[in-house]
């Protein structure tokens, strides 16, 4: 380690070192390790390596691998030396190193201006009553000179995401890939362990298990950390290789027919996720690997979206059709147990106002676009008679807007009704 950067040998000697002081008794049973990262939110997302978790063999039951949701959760560590590195009181060392790499990737002289006052703002970051009249108003005149705009104003920690320079986690991953693939050709982890065992990475925060998913891919020999990472993504890898051998045949059919079974899918897999609802699609989508029933499943949704706004002229209207034939001015209740049929129609009206980014608004055909005008109508008139306003019909003037802002301002809502009544006279419903 002696050519590497200053903060990949100082993380390497303290997490070496932490290996080294296992106890015994429990180091041959090892079969996995966690680096355990904080995010400090107020930080704009400063990683540090609070600890060193690890997982040991006689710990593990079916009844515990069932609660962590696999026996290779890094939540269910039989073990942990807390090390905090790089943090600011208990490791200054490590701060100071992690502050000069960051610093030594600043692009140009507007991000160092950002990062001098980001670094100025520092110690107020979780106490920003700790700033003075005298200190405000230097804040002030820095943000000022930065353009900052007053909407990043408010809030201390919005202030300090937009004054971070760097994404954090980015380029400190490769720091921590690189001090992994040196702790397992320094020997350390086989001579305590007996073997090879990989390393993970994790966070204590709620960033979702798939973060540290592909850095842990890279910093581990092939292989090694296969379990770990189907825990992370929620599925193992057949499951993956399954729903892509399904896409790759889907992606054979003609546009229409590929859109038909996307948007089937959507329904019929909102309608298991929140109903229990099955049926011979979705079990065998399930066979197959695409329907996960898992906490992470809303995975699949981004990957199905892709789908969709592939599709769009062909997914639209059948998306719109589906909403048709369930909308209604119910509003949309929760804690139900069951999605009621409005509910299912907001649900995928979201989803066509999620799948339509800015550059394929036009993508989607005028017939479409008047068939939920006609929709709307129909809510709007029943919105009159009620004195109320459902969901469908507040997801058709959001979606409107959404694809045709220009054709579709959002309507003002009536700040004396406690209904919220739109005032639908812009779109001369």
């Amino acid at each position: 380690m002696n050519s590497t950067p200053p903060l990949e040998t100082h993380l390497f000697e303290r997490l070496s070192a932490a290996i080294r002081q296992i106890d015994p008794s429990q180091a041959r049973e090892i079969y996995a390790f966690y680096l355990v990262l904080s995010l400090d939110e107020g930080g704009a997302y400063w990683p540090e390596v609070t600890s060193l978790a690890w997982l040991i063999e006689s710990d593990v039951t079916p009844e515990k691998a069932q609660n962590y949701g696999s026996k290779w959760s890094g939540w269910s560590a039989s073990g942990e030396t807390v090390l905090q590195l790089c943090d600011e009181t208990r490791d200054a060392a490590g701060f100071f190193l992690q502050s000069a790499f960051y610093e030594s990737l600043l692009p140009d002289e507007g991000a160092r201006r950002k990062w001098e006052t980001f670094q100025w703002l520092w110690p107020f970051r979780w106490d920003e009553d700790e700033l003075t009249p005298e200190l405000k108003k230097q804040l002030e005149t820095r943000l000022d000179a930065l353009e900052i705009p007053a909407s990043e104003r408010r809030y201390l920690s919005s202030t300090m995401g937009v004054l971070a320079p760097l994404d954090f986690n980015a380029v400190f991953f490769p720091i921590l890939e690189n001090v992994i693939h040196a702790l397992h050709a320094s020997g350390a982890v086989r001579e305590v362990c007996g073997r090879d065992v990989p390393i993970g990475i994790m966070a204590t925060n709620d960033v979702g298990y798939e973060w540290g998913l592909d850095p842990t891919h890279r910093a581990n020999p092939p292989g090694l950390a296969r379990g770990m990472e189907e825990w992370m993504m929620g599925e193992p890898y057949a499951a993956v290789e399954a729903r892509e051998k399904l896409e790759s045949e889907i992606a054979r059919l003609p546009h229409q027919e590929q859109a038909a079974f996307w948007v089937r899918c959507a329904i019929e897999t909102e309608r298991f996720f929140w109903n229990d609802e099955r049926s011979g699609f979705t079990d065998d989508l399930e066979k197959r690997g695409l329907l996960r029933k898992t906490a992470k499943h809303h995975i699949q949704y981004l990957r199905m979206s892709r789908r969709l706004t592939e599709l769009l002229p062909e997914a639209a209207p059948l998306l719109i059709e589906e909403f048709a034939q369930h909308a209604n001015n119910e509003p949309e209740t929760y804690g139900t147990g069951h999605h009621k049929p409005h509910q299912l129609a907001s649900h995928l009206l979201s989803l066509l106002e999620g799948i339509a980014p800015q550059g394929d608004r036009n993508a989607i055909p005028e017939t479409a676009i008047e068939r939920l005008r006609e929709v709307q109508r129909v809510l709007w008139h029943d919105a009159q008679t009620r004195d109320k306003i459902g969901s469908c019909l507040q997801y058709t003037f959001r979606v409107l807007h959404r694809l045709r802002p220009d054709r579709f301002p959002l309507p003002q809502h009536d700040r004396r009704d406690h209904n919220r009544v739109l005032n639908g006279s812009d779109y001369n419903l």
